[in-house]
């Protein structure tokens, strides 16, 4: 029995695929490329070299490296592929703070961002020295803070690779040394139903030249993005992924509401009784009023929520939560549910169990909250306890 896991596990599962099938040049005309163009090279490739989860040392650790030799054409092309079991915008961190928010280097954008400046480094280095380092001007550009158009680089010196026996063995017999720019591609394969490409300028990869402009959009034609269900595209490929899919995400193509849910945060499990006396006795009136609402079938207490319960699933939460010294109930429904009235106040996403809510936080005043919470309860008690809620 052979089971593939997560990221890595996906990659390795296609690429065993891709290798046994000579599918590879199949599997790169799924790509949607960000000019909408398919590459002149593509249908002149005489071979292909993989370079699985390669350590790049300060310049990250790309899931894949495609190495394509095409006809014609002395130079190979060079392809970072990042590959990540989720949506895009669900990995994806806001270039705004930049490399100073902890995991930017680990969201897609920064991953991609830390291969464009590896392609940098590449093309300068001459395949002899010991190490490969990013131009300095280049350097320069990403450590400046965002308000400046950089990233704030927290680096102290420009990003480097000096690891020996990836240098001689893997990278200089590849033929990547002094590889002009215009011959690497930078693709994202996510669990997705659009491109990434199409989102906010604040959440794509920054490709910063020398001077400090960022030249993503002059890059489209080597930009591009791949979904899961693209596979579909290389004949057996899907049913080797889909498996691994199913186990992690349930599916080839995400439903609209998993890409609106894809970002939203999940709570953290709090026991009550270790919250003030105010949040206990308003956990205890709560639990009250949705007994009332709903029946005292449909309501169960835990340590650290109140849910009410149809025959298949939680339909609401009360949820408490304790963060930076603030206490605070929040109160959510599913979010399908048609939502007339929110008090004014703002809904927001939040995963519980890997399921999706609307919450609202709700007041501070004890009264208030409980007002707030009959009224959201209210309107929905017909859906929830109806024949609708199956």
């Amino acid at each position: 029995m052979l089971v593939w896991y997560g990221e890595r596990g996906v990659v390795n599962a296609a690429v065993t695929f891709l290798v046994e099938n000579n599918a590879t040049v199949d599997f790169l005309k799924c790509v949607r490329w960000a000019n909408g163009a398919i590459p002149s090279w593509l249908g002149k490739i005489s071979n292909v070299k993989f370079v699985v989860e390669l350590g790049l040392a300060e310049f990250g650790n790309p899931d894949l490296i495609l190495v394509c030799e095409s006809a014609g054409d002395p130079r190979p092309y060079c392809i970072f592929l990042e590959a990540k079991v989720i949506p895009y915008s669900a990995s994806a961190i806001s270039n705004r703070q930049g490399m100073t928010q902890r995991g930017y280097n680990s969201a897609c954008n920064g991953q991609l961002s830390l291969k464009y400046r590896f392609a940098k480094a590449l093309e300068v280095w001459d395949g002899h020295q010991d190490r490969i380092v990013e131009p300095a001007a280049v350097y320069r550009a990403y450590r400046r803070p965002p308000s400046d158009g950089g990233l704030g680089d927290p680096q102290s010196a420009p990003r480097k690779l000096q690891k020996r026996q990836i240098l001689r063995q893997v990278l200089a017999p590849l033929h990547l040394a002094g590889l002009p720019l215009d011959h690497f591609g930078f693709l994202a394969l996510t669990w997705d139903r659009d491109p990434f490409y199409q989102l906010e300028v604040e959440f794509l990869p920054r490709f910063l030249d020398e001077g400090g402009v960022d030249v993503f959009q002059t890059f489209s034609g080597q930009v591009g993005w791949v979904a899961y269900h693209h596979f579909e595209g290389v004949p057996g490929l899907s049913e080797v992924v889909k498996p691994v899919l199913q186990v992690m995400v349930g599916s080839m193509v995400p439903t609209e509401l998993d890409v609106a849910t894809a970002t939203w945060p999940r709570l953290i499990s709090q026991p009550v009784r270790l919250m003030n006396h105010g949040i206990q006795q308003l956990m205890h009136e709560m639990e009250q009023l949705s007994v009332r609402l709903f029946g005292r079938d449909e309501v169960k207490t835990y340590a650290g929520s109140i849910s009410i319960k149809s025959p298949s699933r939680v339909e609401a939460k009360i949820v408490p939560q304790e963060r930076a010294q603030q206490t605070f109930l929040l109160l959510g429904v599913r979010p399908e549910w048609p939502i007339q009235d929110w008090s004014g106040l703002e809904s927001r996403g939040q995963k519980v169990m890997d399921q999706p809510f609307r919450f609202v936080q709700l007041p501070e005043v004890a009264s208030e909250a409980l007002g707030v919470a009959e009224l959201i309860l209210t309107q929905q008690r017909d859906v929830i306890v109806g024949a609708g809620r199956d």
